[in-house]
């Protein structure tokens, strides 16, 4: 009697974890301003994951057919389970291949988040040191005047001699030291390739997140590469200390949490009409695209399952493991993305493991067929 009580009581969780994998699927599928809180619920792929694959193990060990509940919900979401682990074997990286890092590099550290003066120079240390040949930068700062002359010393000291920077605002400040100085922060694209043509799609929704584009012409052919940052949640600390109350088991006030979960619906429907307009654009390309950047949403997110179709994940194809790009302790939210036309052959895929910003910087080499 207990023995049949605990089966059926087993099987009934199994059910319901399998719908909820199966329902995480559709949260890419389906647009959050149809139906908002599936996007909820592909947040937690990884964990239904795990949960069915747990469950396949325990009905095989215990020689019950129960398992092919989980194997069946397993297959059904083998495109999702793709996007979010990979595993690739080695490949040979051709001496013409061109290499394009993404990088969301937190301003720099202007503001000393890390409380490491020394953030700054080690950023640019990584660049020279991985000296990819195009650069899409999220979050970057540079000043007119002072110290902070970023786009001056990406151009003379490590040798971009093309760029595009996207000033989505700017600030005029009076310092006692160096006087009227103009602050800029936006998107910006930095090239040892010259740059042809450029242009943005202006989110109708957003001041702060944007997209650029940048026609690069690479070994004779051009290459259209799509630099964008999607909505922020913009948590702010109140926030962030109520979901550390929540990881530790505390009381977290209910006005707190509907707070949080309001920024992360309204992030997530403003991110699909910009995925939308992104997607508007890519398809008025006559060349070859490369879309990148930081669109902070998962794999499983509808965001990535537009902005991907009919691209090709530089991750799916030469990654390996989970690939996560932002930095915090569960280690698998992977939200920097390079995706490319298939007539652009991926030859490698790399995450830099450095926590000098928020983000890791991700490098991809590519080939350039010929015309």
């Amino acid at each position: 009697m207990i023995r049949a009580l605990l089966r059926n009581t087993m099987l009934s969780v199994n059910g319901v974890v399998a719908v909820l994998l199966l329902a995480s699927k559709y949260s890419g599928i389906i647009s959050p301003e149809a139906v908002w809180w599936l996007a909820f619920v592909g947040i937690l792929f990884p964990l239904f994951l795990v949960l069915n694959l747990s469950f396949v193990l325990f009905w095989l060990l215990n020689r019950k057919p129960y398992f092919i509940v989980s194997l069946l919900a397993l297959i059904f979401c083998w495109t999702q389970i793709r996007s979010f682990i990979s595993f690739s074997g080695p490949t040979t990286i051709p001496n013409d291949a061109v290499s394009i890092m993404t990088y969301n590099v937190k301003n720099f550290d202007l503001y000393n988040w890390s409380h490491n003066a020394e953030t700054r120079h080690k950023i640019f240390s990584l660049i020279k040191r991985e000296n990819p040949d195009i650069i899409c930068f999220q979050e970057f700062y540079s000043q007119d005047t002072a110290e902070h002359k970023n786009q001056v010393y990406l151009k003379d000291s490590l040798g971009y001699g093309y760029s595009f920077f996207n000033k989505t605002f700017t600030r005029h400040y009076n310092s006692k030291k160096h006087g009227l100085i103009d602050l800029h922060w936006g998107l910006a694209i930095f090239s040892k390739f010259p740059i042809r043509d450029t242009g943005t799609v202006d989110f109708s929704n957003a001041l702060s997140n944007n997209c650029q584009w940048a026609d690069v012409e690479v070994k004779g052919k051009t290459v259209r590469v799509f630099n964008t940052h999607l909505q922020s949640i913009h948590l702010g600390y109140d926030d962030y200390n109520t979901i550390e109350e929540i990881e530790e088991e505390k009381t977290a006030s209910w006005f707190k949490v509907k707070n949080i979960l309001r920024k992360f619906k309204n992030a997530y429907v403003k991110r699909a009409l910009q995925v939308a307009q992104i997607n508007a654009a890519t398809q008025l390309s006559t060349v070859p695209v490369i879309v990148c950047g930081d669109f902070n949403d998962q794999p499983i997110s509808y965001s990535y399952h537009k902005l991907s179709n009919g691209l090709v994940d530089a991750f799916i194809a030469k990654g390996n493991g989970i690939g996560a790009t932002f930095v915090n302790k569960f280690n698998f939210f992977r939200i920097d993305y390079l995706l490319f036309s298939p007539s652009l052959p991926i030859h490698s895929y790399s995450t830099i493991r450095e926590n000098y910003s928020d983000h890791y910087p991700v490098v991809v080499r590519f080939g350039i067929e010929k015309q």
